[in-house]
């Protein structure tokens, strides 16, 4: 803008030396020249005190602009550090990210085994269980089969017991009745001294004192159940105590034989039984 006016107030001198030279009446001209010519260099004054002052807001208006950018080159700076921190932090945070992926894969891995594990433990369980409760019920059932097998075996015991009892019993009564009449035979032979002598000495012959003392007049078993004496068995089962006993010479009973009898196996009682029977004194 400083420019164009110089030359403006230039071209307006040069005028105004050609018209001097040229007319002396050219004053008002000039003077009006001379006006135009304040007028003009005011205004260049204006001009020139404006563009100072706009040099100077430029100048301002630079250093505000320089501040701003080295700010903004601090902002910048700042930004790519908390860029490059926040990157570190981003590589450092996916690190961490993939490691914790990869233990809670493995988690779940081992969660899944475990779950796997229990449901198989469950299962092996519950198959014991059933086995359990099918032995349980098999040894229920076996129980039962036993409790009534033993009941049957104690019925037909107690009835075989009775049965020998009884016969025992019989055995008995006909040994007192024999002996009552081996009594009334002795009586008789003292008694009948009219008979004849070969009928007497055979008589005494018979009843001589040697077969008298191997003849059993009377022998008793003791009642099975109720007045035996039980004797513990290494086995498991009491054994019943049975007594033989045979009558002496003064009439007392003696006891001549004892067993100890097992009451599932009755075979030793029928082989003494037989014995004596054998032996006559039944």
């Amino acid at each position: 803008m400083s420019e164009p006016a110089s030359s403006k107030g230039q071209a307006t001198l040069v005028e105004m030396e050609e018209g001097t030279e040229n007319s002396a009446g050219m004053g008002d001209e000039i003077e009006k020249q001379q006006e135009n010519l304040s007028s003009i260099l005011n205004a260049l004054s204006e001009q020139n005190t404006n563009l100072q002052r706009l040099t100077q807001v430029t100048e301002e208006r630079q250093v505000a602009l320089d501040a701003l950018v080295d700010r903004q080159a601090e902002e910048q700076a700042r930004f790519d550090m908390l860029v490059s921190t926040g990157q570190a932090q981003l590589d450092q945070l996916s690190t961490l990210q993939q490691v914790k992926s990869r233990e809670l894969e493995n988690l779940e891995s081992l969660l899944q085994a475990q779950q796997e594990q229990l449901i198989q433990l469950a299962e092996e369980e519950r198959r014991k269980r059933e086995r359990l409760e099918d032995l349980e019920q098999r040894i229920k059932v076996k129980q039962e089969r036993l409790n009534r097998g033993l009941e049957e075996q104690r019925q037909e015991k107690v009835k075989e017991q009775a049965r020998r009892h009884s016969t025992l019993q019989t055995i008995v009564e006909e040994q007192g009745h024999q002996a009552t009449g081996e009594d009334r035979s002795d009586k008789s032979m003292t008694a009948g001294s009219k008979e004849p002598l070969g009928t007497t000495e055979r008589i005494q012959d018979t009843a001589s004192p040697e077969t008298r003392a191997r003849r059993l007049t009377r022998f008793e078993f003791e009642k099975l159940m109720s007045s035996s004496e039980d004797v513990p068995s290494a086995n498991g089962p009491s054994k019943v105590s049975i007594i033989f006993k045979t009558r002496a010479r003064n009439g007392e009973w003696t006891v001549s034989d004892k067993l100890l009898v097992d009451p599932s196996d009755p075979s030793i009682v029928e082989r003494v039984a037989a014995k004596y029977m054998r032996k006559q004194f039944c």
